[in-house]
């Protein structure tokens, strides 16, 4: 899954048995998919598209039909970075940023299907997490991202509890870019 540029906009599509296959992308600046499943033999792309009001804005396409999902007035940007799909429901992890005051933030969340539950970033934590993987089993979400502040850092969440990885001190940064359960 991803997208190719044309005449300076991006035209989102996926490839099946090396044969190109484009996805819904009406006159805006474009469209990118970042995450693709197979369920029920239907095509689960997550991604978002660029527009005049705000950066990105999330979107999803089920078999090339393309969904958008409505963000609040004070929200700059939001995206999916990936989906999965389990016991037929469709979950996906991004972030939203706003700017409240001068305090521009970007949170981590997921939606299941158009619904959206914000992770909590702690109080006092300065800086932005995003949201890169998601995965989905009996009872329990688990995302995989990063939080900035002082440096990147890697970590991953369950049903919203925050753990961040362990790397070397020395390390500038790290990234939590997929997660799986067994």
């Amino acid at each position: 899954v991803g997208y190719y540029l044309n005449n300076y906009k991006f035209i989102p599509c996926y490839w099946k048995d090396g044969k190109l296959i484009h996805l819904e992308s009406p006159g805006v600046e474009g469209y990118v998919g970042t995450s693709i499943e197979v369920f029920g033999g239907s095509v689960f792309v997550a991604g978002y598209q660029f527009s005049g009001s705000i950066y990105r804005s999330p979107c999803y396409w089920v078999d090339g039909v393309r969904t958008d999902i409505d963000v609040e007035p004070e929200v700059t940007d939001s995206h999916f970075y990936s989906d999965c799909i389990s016991n037929g429901i469709m979950y996906m992890t991004g972030g939203f940023t706003y700017n409240n005051n001068g305090d521009k933030k970007t949170v981590p969340c997921y939606w299941i299907d158009d619904v959206r539950t914000d992770f909590v970033i702690p109080a006092g934590e300065k800086g932005s997490c995003y949201g890169r993987s998601i995965f989905a089993s009996e009872n329990s979400i688990y995302v995989s991202g990063d939080c900035r502040a002082r440096k990147i850092v890697a970590c991953y969440w369950v049903n919203g509890t925050r753990t961040v990885l362990d790397v070397p001190e020395e390390a500038s940064h790290s990234l939590g870019d997929f997660i799986t359960v067994k």
